[in-house]
């Protein structure tokens, strides 16, 4: 009997694993399975539609992201533009292809977004081209200087050609029975994939040039190359995918959360706001116009949910979050800290959803980058302040802090706080430089997704390094003393500060103050005694932290792009609609830039109006602006 019993359970267990098994196999066959449509054919299970006239013959709402009412922010029912404006575009649309009177569907067209793939409207007679114009002002034309090697992130043997398949298994290169073969007279470095091209085109001073092809190629490669993977991003608060192209390329997908006129509610923390797809699109032509080219490229990209997301993945855990809604959308929500769960599924109408695409950097294996904290990074807390919020003088204390106290890195934070501010970002935790390039490099502007989320309220916090850094507080340097007819700091405006022990003389200046060090002394400065006189600016002059806050260059682009033909709101809803996904920004937001452009150029004139133009801004140009030759 007890034999009987210990079959009986070894039977029962092997049928448990064999159920399990089998569901196991089913499981990873379903995405197949599904694959496959009638007659064999790959695609969609369902019956082949009726015959449809061609694209073009009628309007139609492109395919937009559905979000659901518990993602809607907003109050008020009719702002849900992408659950509904579908439905109504393919309403008017029917009526007019139902023979609609021309008026009806030029009236039509007007009031319809700009689609995907739909031709782009011309720019106003009266103003053609201004982002063209933008370009070629001498502003605009300004050169680096000569690259060395060591100025280059990768120096590049133009000699050897570009071949994906030379890191792949050996049995993997003859799955074609071809041979790829360049044309005549192409050289090796035009077989470089997009991608390739821009990250061999980094270099100490720029992401890119101002006129590289290969970006706009880039551009049009995020929108139209094939996916062949995708996986989930580790790390980050919010859900974001790793897309890989057929032609090896990767680039972060941030999907559409918020529609394009919902704000952030003002009760909402920074740290727990949305990440918008459209703030990463717009935050990369901004920082084209602003000329800073700091921003890696994005573009917006309309993406099937099912065959460009769940069938190519290998990550099952976000395999595996994908469901059907009531609606009989696809929906999936990953995992994340944040907004990832069924109540903030992200779903598509029926299976399309929009986001943006930025362009990978090169991988850390090859090229290291540094990630340094903000100075004027925020608390991440819902009570406690950073310093920077209840220390008036805090700046000084930066300014004299590595790497702040040398080259050109506070100029690059007052560059970021200015493009920060146009976008409303308060979300600047972090940033990165590239390893090779030291201290002496720009700053890379990653992760602008929390930018354009109000445009009815501007957040002067966020200029607070600029208006502090205005404001300097004169103390001596660490070992100066006053010497005879000297009455405190303000009367150290002399020539001559004798080095303790040599006694040799160097001239000084307020601006030595900070860096007197670096005069020809062998010891730093014991003593001075100087008369009061006009100094001249004769001492460190490449010395940053003493009174500059802000590049010439910079500022004379500000300038430019408050002017009326130049203004800055018409040359971004130009840039933008370039954009497969345009519109990328509501109206109002393109005002609120043009309002916040004037509240900084406010701030800067009146720290000019009480230090003077030469304390507050860093000429980084070579000669007069209108010759084309530039320090960055």
């Amino acid at each position: 009997m007890k034999m009987l019993l210990v079959r009986k359970f070894r039977v029962l267990i092997l049928m448990v694993f064999l159920v399990a098994c089998t569901m196991h196999i089913m499981i990873d066959l379903l995405p197949r399975l599904e694959r496959r449509g009638p007659e064999g054919r790959p695609g969609c299970s369902c019956p082949p539609p009726a015959a449809a006239p061609p694209r073009a013959a009628a309007p139609r709402w492109p395919s937009k992201h559905t979000l659901r009412i518990l993602q809607d922010f907003s109050a008020e029912p009719a702002s849900n533009l992408s659950s509904q404006s579908r439905e109504a575009a393919e309403r008017a649309a029917e009526r007019a292809a139902g023979g609609g009177g021309a008026a009806e569907r030029a009236a039509g067209r007007a009031r319809r977004l700009i689609g995907p793939g739909a031709p782009r409207p011309p720019p106003p007679a009266g103003n053609a081209a201004p982002l063209a114009a933008l370009f070629q002002h001498p502003l605009y034309r300004a050169a680096l200087p000569p690259l060395a090697d060591g100025d280059l992130l990768f120096n590049v043997n133009s000699d050897i050609r570009f071949n994906p398949r030379a890191a792949e298994q050996p049995e993997w290169q003859n799955e074609d029975h071809h041979e790829e073969f360049l044309p005549t007279g192409e050289t090796s470095i035009d077989s470089y994939p997009n991608w390739l091209k821009f990250h061999i085109g980094i270099n100490r001073y720029e992401l890119y040039s101002r006129h590289n092809p290969a970006i706009e190629a880039l551009l049009q490669d995020l929108v139209s190359q094939k996916i062949t993977s995708v996986a989930m991003k580790s790390g980050g608060t919010q859900l974001k995918l790793i897309m890989t192209f057929q032609n090896y390329g990767q680039a972060l997908f941030k999907p559409m959360k918020q529609t394009r006129e919902q704000e952030t509610p003002p009760d909402f923390f920074y740290f727990s706001d949305y990440e918008r797809h459209n703030a990463e699109i717009a935050a990369f032509h901004l920082d084209r116009i602003l000329d800073f080219r700091r921003v890696p490229p994005v573009a917006g990209r309309l993406v099937n949910m099912t065959r460009e997301i769940r069938d190519v993945t290998r990550d099952k855990k976000l395999w595996r979050t994908f469901f059907i809604s009531p609606a009989n959308n696809i929906c999936f929500y990953g995992e994340c800290s944040y907004y990832c769960s069924t109540e903030h599924a992200l779903c598509g109408k029926p299976d399309q959803i929009e986001g943006s695409l930025a362009a990978f950097l090169p991988d850390l294996s090859l090229a290291k980058r540094k990630t340094w904290r903000n100075p004027w990074r925020r608390s991440y807390h819902k009570r406690k302040k950073a310093e920077w919020e209840v220390d008036p003088d805090y700046c000084e204390e930066v300014k004299q802090t590595p790497p702040y106290d040398s080259g050109t890195r506070i100029l690059d934070i007052m560059d970021m706080t200015v493009f920060d501010f146009l976008m409303g970002n308060m979300d600047r935790h972090h940033y990165e430089t590239f390893e090779k390039f030291g201290n002496e490099t720009f700053i890379i502007h990653l992760d602008n997704g929390r930018g354009f989320g109000k445009y009815s309220h501007d957040e002067l916090s966020i200029l607070v390094p600029l208006n502090q850094c205005c404001s300097f507080p004169w103390s001596p340097w660490p070992g100066l003393s006053e010497g005879p007819g000297t009455s405190g700091v303000s009367a150290l405006q002399g020539e001559l500060c004798v080095c303790g022990g040599s006694g040799q003389p160097c001239r000084v200046s307020l601006r030595s103050l900070c860096c007197c060090h670096t005069c020809p002394c062998s010891v730093p400065v014991s003593h001075v005694s100087l008369p009061r006189w006009t100094w001249p600016y004769e001492c460190c002059t490449s010395s940053t932290w003493c009174f500059s806050r802000i590049r010439k260059s910079t500022y004379l682009r500000l300038q430019l792009l408050a002017k009326e033909e130049y203004k800055l709101s018409l040359l971004m809803k130009e840039s933008l609609l370039k954009d497969k996904i345009a519109p990328i920004l509501y109206q109002p937001h393109l005002e609120a830039m043009d309002r916040r452009l004037r509240i900084v150029l406010k701030a800067v004139s009146d720290c000019i109006e009480k230090d003077g133009y030469d304390n507050v801004v860093e000429n980084d140009f070579n000669t007069d602006v209108n010759t084309v030759t530039t320090e960055r």
